[in-house]
C-alpha cells in the first residue's frame, strides 16, 4: 500500500542495479520517509547496488526534489550520480536520458520575462527574473530533435522558445481510438516544417523546450560544460549523430524541457 518503502526493499532486497521511478514516487520517498531512514538501515535497506536511477517524467528536472532524495537516501549507499533524469511523452516514450555514466547535466539560467515571450535569452546565476532549468539528457541513438512554432509550423532560431518535434524509429505512430477521430491527432505524428526541409516527418510532443549545443572538457578530473554560441541564429537541430569520439570533447545538443504547451 505504500510504493516508496517497497520499492527501495525490493531494489535492496534483489540488489537491483538499474531502477526507474517518477516524480511522484519520489516525493512520496522523501516526504514520507524522511524521518524513517535510520529504521530503513537497521531493516538492512542498503541501495549501494544502483547504478542507475532513472526519473521517468514528462516534465522538466525537478532539481530541488532529485538533490534532496539524493542526499537523503545517501545514507543507505545511494550514489548522488545514480540519480538522473529522462524525458519522454506520448508521442515517443524516451527521447533523452542522463545515464549514470554521462557527464553531469549541464544547467542554464534563463529570463523569465524574455521566456514569456517566446525568447531564450541567458542570463548568470542569481540575476533578477532568472529562471535555473537544467537539460533533460542525451538524446537515444537514432533520434533527431527540432524546435518548431506549434503556430506557424517554421523552424525556430536558438534565441527561440518552441515546441519540441521528435523524429526516431520508435515514435508512436497514433493513438488508440474508437470514436473514428484518427484524423484530428494526425497532426502530432506526422507534422513537417513549412520551410527548409519540408519532407522529413516528425512527432509533435506539445512540449515547449530548446536546445543548446554543449562541450564537455575534463580539467582535474572535473567536468566542466560551457555552452557555446553558434554563429548563426537560423538552425536548432539536435542529433546523437553529433557525438564525437570519446578521445576528443564531447559535443552534444542538450534538451532543455520548459513546460507543456497548453500550459503556456
Amino acid at each position: 500500500s505504500k510504493p516508496g518503502p517497497l520499492w527501495l526493499s525490493a531494489v535492496s532486497q534483489y540488489k537491483v542495479r538499474d531502477t526507474f521511478c517518477s516524480y511522484g514516487v519520489m516525493e512520496l520517498c522523501t516526504k514520507g520517509l524522511g524521518s524513517s531512514v535510520n529504521q530503513l538501515k537497521s531493516r538492512g535497506v542498503n541501495l549501494s547496488c544502483v547504478r542507475t536511477c532513472v526519473v521517468v517524467a514528462e516534465e522538466r528536472p525537478r532539481m530541488n526534489l532529485t538533490t534532496s532524495f539524493s542526499k537523503l537516501f545517501s545514507a543507505l549507499g545511494l550514489s548522488p550520480r545514480a540519480v538522473s533524469t529522462s524525458f519522454g511523452c506520448r508521442v515517443n516514450v524516451t527521447i533523452c536520458l542522463q545515464g549514470a555514466s554521462s557527464p553531469e547535466p549541464s544547467t542554464v539560467y534563463v529570463d523569465l520575462r524574455a521566456l514569456r515571450n517566446d525568447r531564450v535569452s541567458l542570463v548568470e546565476r542569481g540575476s533578477p527574473h532568472s529562471l535555473c532549468v537544467m537539460e533533460s539528457g542525451k538524446l537515444l541513438p537514432g533520434v533527431k530533435v527540432i524546435i518548431a512554432n506549434p503556430e506557424t509550423k517554421g523552424q525556430c532560431g536558438d534565441s527561440h522558445l518552441g515546441e519540441i518535434w521528435v523524429q526516431s524509429g520508435h515514435s508512436a505512430s497514433g493513438y488508440f481510438t474508437i470514436y473514428g477521430d484518427e484524423n484530428e491527432y494526425g497532426d502530432h505524428f506526422t507534422a513537417r516544417l513549412v520551410t527548409g526541409n519540408t519532407g522529413e516527418v516528425y512527432a509533435r510532443t506539445g512540449y515547449l523546450g530548446f536546445l543548446r549545443r554543449t562541450e564537455l572538457t575534463e580539467r582535474n578530473c572535473v567536468v566542466e560544460e560551457t555552452i557555446l554560441n553558434r554563429e548563426s541564429d537560423n538552425e536548432s537541430v539536435g542529433s546523437s549523430h553529433h557525438l564525437v569520439p570519446s578521445d576528443s570533447p564531447e559535443l552534444h545538443d542538450a534538451v532543455f524541457v520548459v513546460g507543456a504547451l497548453d500550459e503556456a
